[in-house]
């Protein structure tokens, strides 16, 4: 009696693909602690641990725990130099520090 009508946007609009969606929501979760997003900000530049330390008053411990899951992850790269890695932001990590500073921005 009632014949169910759709509307013809579901037509012409494409599919959502949510693989893409979790992929970018594991990035989220990884940078999404306020130490790690400092330490992608000290990253402009290149620096070592210890400079780390000294830019963001944070824990040599911390520093490198973050610093160890942020490569893993692919937003730092870290190149030895002599005993000490000097730790700089990948491609990624340039983007979704645009992304954070574009957050703060008023």
């Amino acid at each position: 009696m009632f014949g169910q009508k759709r509307c013809q946007c579901r037509m012409r609009h494409q599919e959502v693909n949510h693989k893409v969606f979790k992929k970018v929501e594991k990035d989220l979760k990884t940078i999404s602690v306020s130490s790690k997003m400092a330490i992608l900000q000290s990253l402009e530049t290149p620096h070592c641990v210890c400079d780390l330390v000294s830019l963001t008053s944070f824990s040599q411990t911390l520093i490198s725990h973050h610093l160890s899951e942020l490569e893993e992850k692919g937003f730092v790269g870290g190149k030895m130099e002599g005993r000490f890695k000097r730790f700089f932001l990948t491609e990624k990590g340039k983007k979704f520090l645009k992304i954070i500073k574009s957050l703060l921005e008023k």
